[in-house]
């Protein structure tokens, strides 16, 4: 305990402020992106890791959760894992995502692919048409934007920029254009420590010109994969969902989402 707060100490001393909220409020704790939740067991190299405020982070909380949950149904579909929190996880996110769980599971079937050996294997196949589904995903790309920016560049993003975002999986028609698109990026980030390497559970390329301008490909277990386009500020007339920041941390901008997937406001 003593040397998990001293690290945290020395941290808040080099990064005091919340990359999240414009670079307007303190920080308070170490925020992981892409968050442990996202990776298999919640094994997770050290590494990309940024300031954030308390009020950040809690928001973040119920989402991590049901990212994952979104990340490793698609990822069943590939047979090749089958993440042992899976069940766990249906039951705590059904008091917070009731509606989005009984959707995703009425409308998921039971289908059969080849695995790297050639069987036949089971598996899940999901379709995801709940908000809460592509608020989740559109969401977690924002702030691992906003997080990269703050990294790679060394400001936070400013108040009022703007995130375009849109996924894809590997079964839509559109995957292919969002890979020639992620292609010619020109910058490539992973997560490893030593021998262990998650590039295929994570991966991004990404520019940077400055805070407000920013282009970024994120992969998640090699079966989906999110777009993010940072801009000084909204156009009229967009129809993409667009995220900005807020000194409430990122919000939502152009959309109107049910109760349960809405932000709170700071107190």
């Amino acid at each position: 305990m003593g040397q998990r707060k001293s690290k945290l100490s020395f941290f808040l001393k080099q990064h005091p402020k919340c990359c999240y909220c414009g670079g307007e409020v303190d920080a308070g704790s170490i925020d992981h992106v892409p968050p442990k939740a996202v990776f298999k067991y919640k094994h997770r190299p050290s590494g990309l890791e940024v300031p954030a405020c308390s009020h950040c982070n809690a928001a973040h909380s119920p989402f991590d959760e049901f990212f994952a949950f979104i990340a490793f149904l698609q990822l069943s579909s590939k047979a090749n894992h089958v993440e042992p929190r899976f069940n766990s996880m249906i039951s705590g996110l059904v008091p917070r995502f009731p509606e989005a769980i009984v959707e995703i599971v009425r409308k998921s079937s039971r289908g059969w692919v080849k695995d790297a050996s050639g069987l036949l294997r089971p598996v899940i196949v999901a379709t995801f048409e709940d908000p809460a589904v592509h608020f989740a995903v559109e969401y977690m790309a924002a702030r691992i934007s906003c997080a990269l920016v703050y990294l790679f560049h060394g400001a936070s993003v400013p108040l009022q920029t703007c995130f375009k975002t849109r996924w894809v999986s590997n079964a839509s028609g559109d995957h292919a254009a969002v890979m020639k698109l992620a292609r010619g990026l020109p910058n490539y980030i992973s997560l490893k420590q030593g021998s262990f390497n998650t590039s295929d559970q994570f991966e991004a390329r990404y520019f940077i010109e400055s805070p407000t301008r920013a282009g970024f490909a994120f992969n998640f277990h090699q079966s989906f994969q999110v777009t993010c386009v940072v801009e000084p500020e909204a156009q009229r007339g967009e129809e993409e969902p667009l995220f900005t920041v807020t000194r409430d941390g990122i919000a939502p901008l152009n959309h109107d989402y049910p109760p349960s997937l809405r932000i709170p406001v700071r107190r």
